[in-house]
């Protein structure tokens, strides 16, 4: 697998964010549903920029790719853990068990990012090159 998927996968997110900001229009009100879409479109940018770049400068040094792709997988999780609050908060059996079952999902999605970030340590980062 190439680091370009990354940018794939995050463009599709921006693109999708796009429509459904223009869709629905500018909300009034945050709540969780507002708060997954935040995460899912920060998600779609760190994703975009770990596809394109293999490590951008700073001041003090230089950021590599995969701490962009960790950092989109962290939010991608967030968002998925704000829709399963989301549903978990309605209040019927079945979208207790959804939103419990995405909010479980949710967290291997944290720990994949946080390894990412990590440098690979319990994945091999070296698939993607």
């Amino acid at each position: 697998m190439r680091r370009y998927w990354f940018a794939v996968l995050g463009s599709a997110f921006l693109v999708v964010q796009l429509g459904l900001l223009y869709a629905i229009g500018i909300p009034s009100t945050f709540d969780w549903s507002i708060a997954s879409l935040v995460g899912y479109a920060l998600a779609g940018a760190a994703f975009l920029v770990a596809g394109v770049h293999e490590w951008l400068p700073i001041p003090d040094g230089v950021v590599p790719w995969y701490w962009f792709a960790g950092a989109g997988d962290i939010l991608l999780g967030l968002g998925m853990l704000s829709t399963g609050v989301t549903s978990a908060l309605e209040g019927d059996s079945g979208s207790l068990f959804f939103g419990v079952l995405i909010s479980a999902g949710s967290l291997v999605l944290v720990f994949t990012g946080i390894d990412y970030a990590r440098g690979g340590v319990h994945l091999d980062l070296s698939t993607f090159e």
